[in-house]
């Protein structure tokens, strides 16, 4: 039986073919644009198995490999792409089918006062791309089909 985080895993694949590769690669996920992502899946289905433990130690590795913080509470839908991972920390409630998010991009609480408070996070909806060094903090909510440009600051104390 496949997982719900396997079959999010393929549909991740199908769109950063679709969207990065000009020709499918020989050895498929093995891409190291596309290696955070699926790091990051890993570490979804060891949770789901209910071995969280190999689950932090893939977090950790996205984290030391590629700069690359996602905190395990975050829900990611399937076609999540990161054309340039390094420096992207991302501590959302959920983000939607089909975002791509940039380099430097923080999601997350906008007070450290607030990071433990899962109200006090980000919602982000299917569709959206997020621009270079975007910051999105507190609850927010972005809605469907939504650009955030580069460097943009979106705050909610």
């Amino acid at each position: 039986m496949r997982t719900n985080s396997i079959n999010k895993l393929e549909l991740d694949w199908r769109r950063f073919c679709r969207c990065v590769l000009y020709k499918k690669p020989k050895i498929k996920y093995l891409n190291p644009r596309f290696m955070p992502v699926l790091i990051y899946r890993l570490c979804e289905i060891c949770i789901e198995l209910g071995i969280p433990v190999v689950g932090y130690l893939f977090s950790s590795i996205n984290v030391i490999l590629f700069g690359l913080e996602i905190s395990m509470k975050t829900k990611i839908k399937s076609g999540l792409l990161l054309p340039h991972p390094n420096g992207v920390v991302i501590g959302a409630i959920s983000i939607g089918r089909n975002c791509t998010i940039y380099q430097q991009v923080t999601l997350g609480s906008a007070s450290p006062l607030d990071q433990a408070k899962r109200n006090k996070l980000p919602v982000i909806g299917n569709n959206v791309l997020i621009g270079a060094g975007a910051k999105i903090l507190g609850d927010i909510n972005i809605e469907n089909r939504t650009l955030v440009k580069a460097n943009s600051v979106i705050c909610n104390y």
